[in-house]
């Protein structure tokens, strides 16, 4: 794992032993499951992708900084954007600064070298912009955009085709290994804060990821900022989840106990997934930015919405393999357990009195 300092992060993971994946389809808005799936697409491509390696690469919030000046101060009001300090030339270990443009080129640079040839997909779990820590340069849309965009184009500069690779005109062929991005609570604005859906965010990375999401989940992505991609084909299929709807720090959304809310909308849809992969012996990762702590000291999620993700693992627990998130910026592993989970949500009966 290479980091520059407390919160920034870039993780290398070994691919759990077993078998793996799903098809795309489309997110049944009437809450039945969609029989269409885009398996035709990944038939046709499976005979030329590359033998599998047992191994996968997980990204996570590299906080680019256009802003980010060499010898700043790392003081909180200064940011390292301005100032006399000791901020380095890849960043500033141990301070609150962000990543400056040349550790994210130098760390592609490295994955390039290092893991292009070598792994089988990747796991990029989001905050792919600064963040919005300076007073004096207030972040803007267009900028947390633009940031994104610059990192799907380093993403493509790695894994792309190039050199005169066929052009098939098919967007989601446009990379030699899939890859699944996720939406952070930094790569909106305002942070944390995001509406139900359609809504200009979930339009916004239909476009910038419109090589990365199945052509037949485009429009439940925009829906609700969703998808999950089949990386091995009838094997394992890795689930984008849209966390925001799950977090606390959301104002805009009250938890997953209301079949109106999205968060409860989403695990509606993750459940019909679930239960379409168990019927094709698929297996699943599921993957967010926020994760899903519930601790005395520290909890993430609205208990109505753990308690859903509680009851969805224990009731696939044959289908799911692990979950994969971001956002602390460090390397830690919890273990899921089942012994809080309430009495009316393995009823099915979801109580109001969950949702803080």
């Amino acid at each position: 794992m290479l980091k520059t300092n407390g919160k920034r992060a870039f993780c290398f993971t070994a691919l759990l032993a077993g078998s793996l994946a799903a098809p795309p389809t489309q997110w049944p808005l009437q809450g039945e499951p969609d029989a269409r799936f885009d398996s035709q697409h990944d038939l046709e491509h499976a005979e030329t992708r590359r033998p599998l390696h047992g191994r996968f690469l997980h990204l996570t919030d590299f906080h680019p900084d256009r802003f980010y000046e060499i010898y700043s101060s790392t003081s909180s009001d200064a940011a390292c954007h301005r100032g006399q300090g000791p901020a380095g030339i890849y960043g500033a270990e141990m301070s609150d600064c962000d990543s400056p443009i040349d550790l994210v080129n130098q760390t592609m640079a490295w994955i390039k070298e290092e893991f292009k040839d070598n792994v089988d997909f990747i796991v990029w779990t989001g905050d792919s912009a600064r963040h919005d820590n300076d007073d004096e340069i207030p972040r803007n849309a267009g900028q947390v955009t633009k940031l994104n965009e610059f990192m799907v184009q380093k993403m493509f500069e790695v894994f792309g085709k190039h050199n005169g690779d066929e052009d098939d005109n098919d967007p989601n062929n446009d990379f030699v290994i899939p890859i699944v991005p996720n939406l952070g609570n930094n790569d909106i604005l305002p942070h944390n804060v995001m509406t139900k859906g359609p809504n200009t965010w979930t339009r916004t990375y239909a476009r910038i990821w419109r090589q990365f999401i199945p052509e037949v989940q485009k429009h439940s992505f925009e829906q609700g900022g969703w998808f999950y991609v089949e990386v091995i084909p009838n094997k394992l299929a890795v689930f984008s989840l849209n966390t925001l709807y799950f977090f606390k720090s959301n104002a805009a959304v009250d938890g997953c106990a209301s079949p109106r809310e999205p968060g409860s909308q989403q695990f509606e849809w993750l459940r019909i997934q679930l239960q379409f992969m168990r019927e094709r012996g698929v297996k699943a990762i599921l993957t967010g930015h926020v994760p899903p702590i519930r601790q005395d000291a520290k909890t993430t999620w609205e208990e109505s919405c753990w308690q859903k993700y509680a009851l969805w693992l224990q009731q696939y627990r044959d289908v799911v393999i692990t979950g994969l998130y971001g956002h602390f910026n460090y390397d830690h592993f919890m273990l899921q357990d089942f012994e809080d989970l309430d009495k009316d949500t393995q009823r099915g009966r979801m109580s109001y009195y969950h949702t803080h």
